[in-house]
């Protein structure tokens, strides 16, 4: 993967702000992006971010990127840029694939699991809005208070169709 400017020396891709904040982070990961399609949930991780900041959450606010197979562009617009990192969430871009698909766009979500520099990651679907504080469930995970899921316990649907996970 290509650096990205604001690249530190550790050779993450994530972009550095000012403000590294500690071990968790709240993750939006979002594929098959165009100049215009990913507009609404740029909005929401913005909010997402305001909301987390509001509520003093200790988490940093990470968006990945994969850009559509289909046109040129490998960055979203400039000004789409600023604002995700003037508000403080750290962005990462994501190699193309041949063919986006739906397939293709729910195996991203196991890009968590390179988040190593983080204790937790929690996982929210790019349409999911916290409205407070949810450090406190990283924190459980983190301290073992929670059950691990260990997968599907019945019914028909698949444990990667999931808004959320930590």
């Amino acid at each position: 993967m290509a650096p990205l400017r604001g690249q530190h020396a550790g050779g993450s891709d994530l972009k550095r702000n000012h403000n590294d904040r500690g071990r968790f982070a709240v993750a939006y990961i979002i594929a098959g992006c165009s100049r215009t399609s990913c507009m609404g949930y740029i909005l929401n991780a913005l909010a997402a971010s305001q909301v987390l900041q509001y509520h003093n959450s200790t988490a940093d606010v990470v968006f990945k990127v994969r850009m559509a197979s289909h046109i040129n562009d490998t960055r979203l617009p400039v000004q789409q840029e600023e604002w995700l990192l003037k508000s403080g969430i750290k962005l990462a871009y994501l190699p193309k694939v041949q063919v986006d698909s739906f397939g293709t766009a729910t195996m991203e979500k196991f890009r968590v699991l390179e988040m190593v520099e983080y204790d937790r990651v929690y996982f929210l679907d790019s349409d999911v809005l916290p409205l407070c504080n949810i450090d406190y469930h990283l924190e459980a995970s983190y301290d073992g208070r929670l059950q691990p899921y260990v997968g599907n316990q019945g019914g028909m649907g698949s444990p990667l169709n999931a808004g959320n996970f930590i």
